[in-house]
């Protein structure tokens, strides 16, 4: 959900009764306490803030090559193009931040590579 999603959109899917979720694990911080503000000025209801936390995965080119033989013929199909230049595309380059007042984790830790 990174970047998929404004404030606009999560207030009003809160204010509807849902639950608003924001990605927000491509925001600096200070972006992301913009996004907050923006939403808490459009809704008194609950939403949700989304990040990632998992530990990104380890580069494995034969697993690559692999999944990229399984979709290729959905890309000749639909005239994508390369199948990994088409996922190159979509990576999103993500900010390692901590917010303000936190303490660092111990490694070994969830979160110890931020």
């Amino acid at each position: 959900m990174a970047s998929s999603t404004t404030p606009v959109l999560v207030a009003a899917v809160s204010n509807a009764g849902g639950l608003g979720s924001h990605g927000c694990a491509s925001l600096a911080p200070e972006k992301l306490t913009e996004e907050i503000a923006a939403i808490r000025s459009r809704t008194n209801r609950g939403f949700n803030l989304n990040f990632f936390t998992h530990q990104a995965p380890v580069p494995d080119a034969a697993k690559e090559a692999a999944m990229a033989s399984l979709l290729e013929p959905y890309h000749a199909e639909l005239g994508l193009g390369d199948v990994l230049a088409a996922r190159a595309r979509f990576r999103i380059p993500l900010p390692r931040v901590r917010p303000r007042g936190r303490p660092s984790p111990a490694p070994g830790r969830a979160g110890a590579r931020i």
